[in-house]
């Protein structure tokens, strides 16, 4: 991650298939307090944060996003939905680069 200027983590409210905090890059306190994944959870959250260029080189954003919840598929089933909605959906995309780019030049 050195060599990027800027890093926008993109984490959605509804996603059960990545924990927030992997997708964010934070550690809640009630991880970090677990004797058996808290240490490794900090650990390679302080690695990936080490990285980067400073704390002004990163960037979290936490969505609300819309989905067909109620339909029987697998996305749905594994809880995975509405974290491929956001690559599904090239709309969402766009108003994030459109947003953000004052903060990316």
């Amino acid at each position: 991650m050195k060599r990027f200027r800027h890093v926008v983590l993109v984490a959605s409210l509804k996603d059960q298939y990545v924990p927030q905090y992997s997708a964010t890059l934070t550690v809640p306190a009630k991880v970090a307090m677990d004797a058996s994944i808290g240490p490794h959870i900090s650990f390679m959250a302080d690695c990936l944060a080490a990285q980067l260029s400073g704390p002004e080189a990163l960037v979290r954003i936490v969505l609300e996003n819309n989905y067909e919840e109620g339909a029987l598929n697998v996305d749905n089933l594994i809880g995975r939905a509405a974290h491929i909605s956001f690559l599904e959906h090239s709309h969402t995309a766009a108003f994030l680069t459109y947003t953000l780019s004052p903060f990316l030049s």
